[in-house]
């Protein structure tokens, strides 16, 4: 019997890190804000893993949160890079963390099987304390590191602990979506409302940063402003 399969990839979007060259710096504003991300296993919280995605929000005057979503340019390893932004305050606010593939038979028509195959995402949403210690100043001609930190995954919980900062972003990501339903979420998507396990931003961190950035970057024009 033939044997069909018909398989939908969620979030094609998605590739591996550091797959893709950075973008070259912008004669205006040559600027690089990074954060290093570590997430935490939904299923083994002893392994954390790299994000394959991480957004980042503009901080407003008086400090507050813009709704703004704005993707990382560049991921190497567990650093996400935003590259060639205009200048003003900017932080973290979301890393997404890729799961292990699944998939089986949904039905058949005729002698064709049909299967989906769903690669699960777990959206990391950080919590407001994390998205006040990760807020730099980005200036052109200048490296803003936002820190090194561990977020965990609270996994099939989702957001149920979710604060008002985690609420508005998973608002800004999945519009229509609401927090405990899967309806207008696609495929695969997990959102969770992060917490700290860890964070730093100490000299020591700044120095480890900086080294794997000049690995990261060695090959681009960026690495004249390290």
């Amino acid at each position: 019997m033939r044997r069909f399969l018909l398989t939908f990839i969620c979030l094609t979007s998605f590739i591996a890190c550091a797959s893709t060259p950075p973008p070259n710096p912008n004669e205006s504003n040559s600027s690089i804000a990074a954060i290093t991300v570590a997430i935490e296993d939904p299923l083994l919280s002893f392994i954390s893993r790299p994000p394959v995605k991480v957004y980042f929000t503009r901080v407003n005057d008086d400090g507050s949160f813009s709704g703004d979503l704005i993707e990382a340019n560049y991921i190497s390893s567990n650093t996400a890079y935003l590259m060639n932004v205009e200048p003003g305050k900017y932080a973290g606010v979301l890393a997404v963390m890729k799961g292990k593939s699944s998939g089986g038979a949904i039905g058949s028509i005729g002698s064709a099987t049909l299967s989906v195959s769903a690669t699960p995402h777990y959206f990391a949403f950080f919590p407001k304390d994390l998205v006040e210690k990760t807020t730099v100043e980005v200036r052109p001609g200048i490296v803003s590191f936002m820190g090194s930190c561990k977020i965990s995954n609270p996994g099939f919980s989702g957001m149920k602990n979710a604060d008002e900062t985690q609420k508005k972003y998973f608002s800004a990501k999945f519009p229509g979506a609401e927090i405990g339903s899967t309806k207008n979420l696609p495929i695969g998507s997990n959102p969770t409302a992060g917490s700290i396990k860890a964070y730093t931003n100490s000299q020591e961190a700044k120095a480890k940063f900086l080294k794997s950035a000049s690995k990261h970057l060695k090959n681009s024009e960026w690495i004249k402003i390290l």
